[in-house]
This record gives structure tokens, sequence and C-alpha cells, in this order.
């Protein structure tokens, strides 16, 4: 990795790492509030959680 501009591989980094955050959070306010959660009580949960 010597040759690779440094801001190159952060930008990478950062697409992935948003891509499965962006993945994972509908997901989980969607089982949420088919658990019987509304969508506050989800961001809530969510927020506690993190």
């Amino acid at each position: 990795m010597a040759g690779r501009d440094p801001l190159k591989v952060y930008i990478l980094n950062q697409m992935i790492h948003w891509f499965f955050v962006g993945l994972t959070l509908p997901v989980l306010v969607l089982y949420m509030m088919d658990k019987g959660l509304d969508l506050f009580q989800a961001g809530i949960a969510l927020s506690v959680y993190s």
C-alpha cells in the first residue's frame, strides 16, 4: 500500500462503513417496529444502544 493516496483509502473506508450502517439501521428499526415500538421509541432505543 506504499503507492496509494491516503485520501482515496480513507474515502473508500468511509464509503464501506456508511454503506453497512445504512443497511443495518433500517432493518433494526423495522424489526423494532414489528415488535410493537413506534418510530420515536425505536429511535430512542437505537440512540441508547449506541
